[in-house]
């Protein structure tokens, strides 16, 4: 039975020596295959509305739904944890719904661009992270996060993002990897999972082998690198490392890589031999994880929805195929967003217990699954069988929660961390720190309104801008109007915000925007004309670099045109609903108007030159002009 949180601690009595094989045994086909499957619930329609929203509230549907199957976990998004107790409540709710093994809830809550946690601590992100160099800020990021989590009831962080991120062009990862060096990325994943495990919460590393170098986003496409088996070593530095240092999980790659394994199936586009995606792959995901890199823990699937998978392979097919390669928990198989479409889940269900039937997956294998996935959920305290435990009532533990999430002691450090990661490229003449009073005007330009509340939340609290008039736009989609240009001649200081970035629909609210995909539409060329325009006025000016570092040199590679000032942030996020969802802004701001003395950032990437095709090094790994 179920006892609500006792992976925080909270167990009374003796642990009793448990027969897990003998467990196994003794359990149904059908409790085994549920175990191997972790739907998500991110939007339900009930029956008398118009349509799906975000899943906040337990109901009877969904209850039966995971009773019905037995499923071995939930994967939650931020439709489902918009506030504290709410989610606190759902996660009780969720476990309650499974009293026999309890769920694995688990979540994307890696810091930065990637979280799921409207009240949580945000932090910088990966590359945030890996520009401060510090291994103990890494590990106390991981452990803040793990016990925000934890004591929501959530038990599973699907992170840290272990990628090497060394193509400028990668869609997907960019500043969720920690850099484009396997030893800074591997030292910095290892102690951030560490952190994560310190707080009792399990660690999954992704996206293995490797998805630093695509330039293809998998929700969107089927990527493919074709390097050698050599190159690849580079991937596999940081998962090797993990693994040594006892990762719980891994999370697969939906990447086609040849060098591991040319293996194909006919596609459902056109019957067309396609090579299997590392997810769906036997030789990547048994030969090579398991047989030589010696990996004994978890392994999941990146979601199943996302179009290399779906569109290539079909989503039930895949369902059977990523356990028959390897895979113990098909993540995300067809969803159920209402009771008319529960059978989605039970097709997915019933295929993989043919495959088992008809020894397309071993079932020797599935046991091995199975026990793997018990194992871990004893090993956190998920689930203690033949325990007896005291458990904490729910009234206290919303109560621990509120005190515990987003907390002012997660905020100072997080500002620490942030502060830590500013990254400054150049200061000519002495631009920064502005030199402001009262009587100046500084005009703020940035690609999304949240960004521009941003700093005028951050302006106005820091003392030496408090009393510092503020004028500004946001340019999104937007060309350079006569509407900024008075601006910018009104202004005493100029601040301009850039997001030039390959467009990523899963870290953008799930929006794909062709014009952000357009180098030469309004996300590069409005905010040089505007940084031309105030040079030319003679107007102290600088950049803030958003997201991915490689927009520098746009600014910075301009001859006679380049800007004078650029700071490095790692993180667009900016102010909403009366949240300050992101600490890079404010962070930069405090380096821009002298508040931080320094910027102690290095870059954790290479930054390069126009034109080269990524050739010629304009600013190097680990540089600063500090």
């Amino acid at each position: 039975m179920w006892k609500p949180f006792c992976a925080l601690g909270l167990l009374a009595g003796l642990v009793r020596a448990f027969d897990l094989d003998g467990y196994v045994a003794n359990m149904t086909l059908e409790e085994k295959v549920g175990q191997v499957l972790v739907p998500d619930f991110r939007n339900w329609q009930n029956a008398t509305a118009s349509g799906a929203t975000g899943f906040t509230v337990m109901n009877d549907e969904v209850a039966g739904i995971i009773k019905k199957f037995k499923f071995g976990g939930v994967i939650l998004f931020a439709e489902n944890v918009v506030e504290t107790e709410q989610t606190t409540r759902l996660m009780a709710d969720f476990q309650a719904a499974s009293p026999n093994i309890p769920l694995i809830l688990c979540i994307d809550q890696e810091g930065g661009i990637v979280r799921r946690l409207a009240t949580g601590t945000n932090f910088p992100g990966n590359m945030g992270l890996g520009a401060t160099r510090s291994t103990s800020m890494a590990q106390g990021v991981g452990k803040v996060i793990g016990e925000e989590l934890g004591v929501l009831g959530i038990n599973i962080n699907l992170a840290p993002v272990s990628d090497v991120n060394y193509n400028p062009a990668n869609p997907v990862i960019g500043v969720r990897s920690f850099g484009s060096d396997q030893h800074l990325v591997a030292d910095m994943a290892v102690a951030y999972k560490n952190g994560v495990q310190e707080a009792g919460v399990a660690s999954c590393a992704k996206h293995f082998p490797g998805h630093g170098d695509t330039n293809t986003d998998s929700h969107t496409g089927l990527p493919l690198i074709n390097h050698t088996v050599a190159q690849h070593q580079k991937d596999l530095y940081p998962f090797r490392q993990l693994i040594a240092n006892n990762i719980d999980m891994i999370m697969t790659a939906h990447i086609q890589i040849p060098a591991f394994s040319n293996d194909t199936a006919p596609n459902i586009i056109d019957g067309t031999p396609t090579i299997l995606p590392a997810t769906l792959s036997r030789k990547i995901l048994t030969s090579l994880l398991r047989e030589q890199l010696g990996f004994k823990g978890v392994t999941i699937t990146d979601a199943l929805d996302m179009a290399a998978i779906q569109e290539f392979f079909g989503w039930q097919n895949a369902t059977w195929m990523c356990l028959a390669a390897g895979a113990d928990i098909a993540l995300m198989p067809p969803r159920a967003t209402s009771m008319s479409t529960v059978s989605n889940l039970e097709n997915a269900f019933n295929t993989v217990l043919e495959a088992v039937n008809d020894g397309r997956i071993n079932i020797t294998e599935l046991d091995q699954k199975v026990k793997r996935i018990l194992n871990l959920k004893m090993t956190y305290k998920i689930w203690q069988p033949d325990t007896q435990v005291t458990p904490i009532s729910l009234d206290k533990q919303i109560k621990k929660a509120l005190n515990t999430v987003g907390n002012k002691e997660h905020r100072r450090f997080e500002a620490k961390v942030a502060d830590a990661a500013v990254t400054l490229l150049r200061n000519n003449h002495q631009t920064l720190p502005f030199k402001v009073d009262k009587r100046s005007t500084v005009a703020a330009f940035t690609p999304f309104s949240y960004q521009l509340d941003a700093v005028n939340v951050s302006m106005s609290s820091m003392r030496s801008t408090k009393y510092v008039k503020l004028i500004g736009t946001y340019f999104y989609q937007q060309n350079f109007t006569s509407a900024m240009k008075t601006l910018v001649d009104q202004a005493t200081h100029v601040i301009i915000g850039s997001y030039i970035v390959v467009q990523d629909a899963a870290v953008n609210g799930g929006v794909l925007d062709p014009s952000l995909n357009d180098a030469s539409h309004w996300d590069s060329v409005t905010p040089f004309k505007i940084m031309e325009y105030a040079r030319a006025q003679s107007k102290p000016t600088v950049i803030m670099s958003l997201r991915n570092p490689y927009d520098a040199s746009s600014y910075l590679d301009a001859g006679n045109q380049s800007a004078d000032a650029l700071v490095v942030l790692y993180d667009y996020l900016g102010y909403k609903s009366g949240i300050m969802q992101g600490p890079m802004i404010p962070a930069g701001l405090r380096y821009i108007f002298g508040e931080l003395k320094q910027a102690n950032g290095k870059l954790p990437v290479d930054v390069y030159k126009l034109g080269t095709n990524n050739t010629q090094i304009l600013f190097p790994f680990g540089y600063s002009a500090q």
